[in-house]
C-alpha cells in the first residue's frame, strides 16, 4: 500500500481529508513485509483513549510471560495489527469497480469506517492477563466481547472519540456486524480472519525461531492479498456475497492452519502456562475467602461469577496487568496469611 493510495481511500470513506499518522510495527518489518500502521488523525486520537491505551498494559498471551519472558507483546499491538489487516482487506475490496460503484451509490462508505473501528477495538473488553481473567473469575464464554460492546455503547469518552471519526459510529459498529456487510463477518470473525491473521504470525514471532515466524508472516500477508467478493450459497440455501480466497492460496491457507494448530498445542495450551493460570486462580480464591481488604480484593468480588451486564465499566477498565500485579504485591507485603503470601509469591 502506498501512502497516496491510503490517503485517497480514507478521503473517500471519511468524506474529508486527514493527516495520516504512521506507526511502525517492527514485528512485521522483521518479516520484510510492510511494517507500518496508517491512522488518520481521528483514528489516531482513538488510540489515546483510556479504554484503548489500557490495552498497552495487557499482555497478549497472559501467563505465558512466566514461561517465556520474550512474550511481552500486548493486546494493543495486536489490535493495531488487526486494524492494519482490515485496512488491507477493505482497500483490496474497494479496488473492485463494481463494489466501489455500489458503495458510492448506496453511501456505504460508513460501513468501511465501522469495520476499521470494529477491528481496532475488538479486544478492549479483555481483563488483566487476557484470557487468564476468564479462568480466575469463572466468566461466561464471550465475556470480553460483551464488555467491549458495552464500552463502545456506554463509555462517554470512547463514544466521543468514535463520533469524532464518524457520526453515530458506535451504532454503526453494531449495525455492520448485524448486517454482515458484503459477507465480511467470515473474514473478520471466522476460522481464518483478520484477528487470527494478526495474532498467529505475531505470536509465532515470539514463540518460534525467526526464520519460521518470518515465513508465517509472509504467507499470511499473501493470503489477504488474494481474495475477492463473490456469491456463495449459505447454510440456508440462499445466495449471498462473501469473501472467496483464490485457488492459488490453498497451500498458504493449509500452512496457516498448521501453524495455528502448533501454536495452540505447544504454546496457548502449554502445560506450564496453564499451571500459572491456576496459581492465579488459587490466589484469587484464597484472597476472596480471607479477611484481607484492598483494591484487588474488591475488584475480584465485583467480577467473580458475574455476567457482562453486572460489571462496573469504569472500575473494570481501571485494571490492567500492572494494576493486578501491584495488588498481588500489596497482599504479599501486608498479609499475615501464610497460604496467601505463598500464592502471591508464586504469582509475581
Amino acid at each position: 500500500m502506498q501512502l497516496k493510495e491510503i490517503e485517497n481511500f480514507f478521503s473517500e470513506i471519511l468524506g474529508r481529508s486527514e493527516w495520516i499518522e504512521r506507526n511502525e510495527d517492527f514485528i512485521l518489518n522483521e518479516a520484510e513485509v510492510q511494517g507500518i500502521n496508517y491512522f488518520p488523525m481521528s483514528f489516531y486520537n482513538l488510540l489515546l483513549n483510556k479504554s484503548v491505551i489500557r490495552m498497552a498494559r495487557i499482555l497478549q498471551t497472559g501467563t505465558n510471560i512466566y514461561v517465556d519472558k520474550k512474550q511481552a507483546h500486548t493486546r494493543l499491538e495486536h489490535c493495531k495489527g488487526t486494524y492494519s489487516r482490515t485496512l488491507e482487506v477493505l482497500m483490496n475490496i474497494y479496488k473492485d469497480d463494481k463494489i466501489r460503484m455500489m458503495v458510492q451509490e448506496k453511501e456505504y462508505q460508513k460501513y468501511f469506517v465501522a469495520e476499521l473501528a470494529r477491528a481496532l477495538l475488538h479486544d478492549i473488553g479483555h481483563g488483566p492477563f487476557s484470557h487468564t481473567m476468564e479462568t480466575i473469575c469463572n466468566l461466561p464464554k464471550g465475556f470480553h466481547e460483551d464488555i467491549g460492546i458495552r464500552l463502545i455503547n456506554e463509555d462517554e469518552e470512547l463514544g466521543k472519540c468514535l463520533n469524532d471519526i464518524y457520526a453515530e459510529l458506535p451504532k454503526l459498529i453494531l449495525e455492520v456486524k448485524e448486517r454482515n456487510f458484503l459477507g465480511l463477518n467470515r473474514i473478520l470473525e471466522g476460522q481464518f480472519d483478520v484477528d487470527r491473521g494478526d495474532f498467529i504470525p505475531r505470536d509465532s514471532f515470539y514463540f518460534s525461531n525467526k526464520q519460521n515466524s518470518n515465513e508465517v508472516m509472509k504467507y499470511t500477508s499473501e493470503i489477504f492479498k488474494n481474495f475477492y467478493i463473490g456469491k456463495i450459497v449459505n447454510e440456508e440455501g440462499k445466495t449471498q456475497l462473501a469473501p472467496i480466497f483464490r485457488n492459488s492460496q490453498m497451500k498458504n491457507i493449509e500452512n496457516f492452519i498448521q501453524e495455528r494448530f502448533l501454536n495452540y498445542r505447544n504454546e496457548y495450551y502449554n502445560s506450564k502456562s496453564i499451571v500459572y493460570e491456576f496459581i492465579f486462580k488459587a490466589f484469587a480464591e484464597e484472597l476472596l475467602k480471607s479477611n484481607e481488604t484492598g483494591k484487588l480484593k474488591t475488584f475480584l468480588e465485583h467480577n467473580v461469577d458475574k455476567q457482562p451486564t453486572d460489571i462496573d465499566l469504569q472500575e473494570y477498565i481501571g485494571f490492567n496487568d500492572v494494576e493486578y500485579l501491584n495488588g498481588i504485591f500489596e497482599v504479599a507485603k501486608n498479609t499475615n496469611n501464610e497460604n496467601l503470601r505463598a500464592l502471591a509469591a508464586l504469582s509475581m
